[in-house]
């Protein structure tokens, strides 16, 4: 059985996380720290409680005592500092989205994995029903909406079209078309195009395939129980990386920077490549945002 350590127990992942491990074989939490931004005291303790956790003042020990750690911190900021302490004495590590919010901090991640995998990002591409989707079609555009329009969401989008691309990005532009929409080319030739702004009390992701093999449309909803369908394959995904059958680094690292991409692109209305000064030029500031975040539950 692996032990996980949670760091950071901010947003409704944790909780939703530990219920999906209630009933895995192969893994449990079992340390948690908080920084106490976002919950109190109280909370920390009635979810250590609930899901017989031990918490951790001291992310050092932590480090030496979990097979696997999960940053979940809603800070961005965070994440590099806070996931480098576990990378960096070969412990698998998951952080959650948004992997970072400028390209030195990626950079800095890309380092740290050196001495163990990364994992993360969002669960959305990991749904069922985009994972079963031909990987091997050609001539390949990928359609994908979604709401909440701001970094912290936009980053859902980009990575599902990252991993459904299966390449690195090449180019990144605004469009003309309606609401904030974008279009990615990546190497192996797929082209995709991503709408951020839907309607957010309809809380729908969308995905439209479009190969030479066929059309494929599918819609995700909001939810508890959609969010399982996506968190239960997304860890059974991490413990493969811990287990050593798995490494999505390259493929995570290339995702962030799409995200930081997308950003540069809304903010300039220029098309951007991976090695532009106007992708190295991105600073997506957390404070105002974790100022205001309220967990969903």
């Amino acid at each position: 059985m692996y032990e996980l350590g949670v760091v950071g127990l901010d947003t409704s992942h944790p909780a939703a996380f530990a219920e999906v491990l209630t009933n895995c074989t192969d893994a449990t939490i079992g340390a948690v720290w908080d920084g106490g931004r976002i919950r109190d005291s109280d909370y920390v303790d009635e979810f250590c409680a609930e899901y017989d956790v031990r918490q951790m003042d001291d992310l050092d020990l932590m480090a030496e005592s979990v097979d696997g750690a999960m940053i979940l911190t809603v800070d961005w900021t965070r994440h590099v500092p806070l996931a480098t302490k576990f990378l960096s004495v070969g412990v698998p590590t998951l952080i959650d989205k948004p992997l970072a919010g400028d390209v030195g901090s990626i950079q800095s991640l890309k380092a740290a994995t050196k001495e163990a995998p990364l994992f993360g990002g969002s669960a959305v591409p990991f749904h069922p029903k985009l994972t079963t989707l031909p990987d091997d079609s050609t001539k390949r555009m990928v359609f994908a909406a979604g709401y909440n329009d701001f970094f912290y969401y936009r980053t859902h989008l980009s990575d599902t079209v990252r991993r459904l691309a299966g390449s690195p990005w090449i180019t990144v532009e605004r469009t003309a078309d309606p609401g904030t929409t974008l279009r990615i080319i990546f190497e192996n030739g797929v082209h995709s195009m991503i709408r951020c702004d839907g309607r957010a009390d309809d809380g729908t992701f969308a995905v439209l395939d479009v190969t030479d093999d066929g059309t494929h449309a599918i819609e995700i909803k909001s939810g508890e129980s959609n969010f399982a369908n996506l968190y239960r394959p997304y860890l059974e995904s991490f413990i493969e990386v811990i287990r050593g059958e798995r490494d999505d680094t390259e493929t995570l690292l290339d995702a962030a920077s799409l995200g930081l991409a997308v950003e540069a692109a809304l903010d300039t209305d220029e098309q951007v490549e991976p090695d532009d000064e106007l992708l190295t030029n991105v600073r997506m500031d957390s404070e105002s945002f974790v100022d205001s975040y309220e967990p969903y539950y």
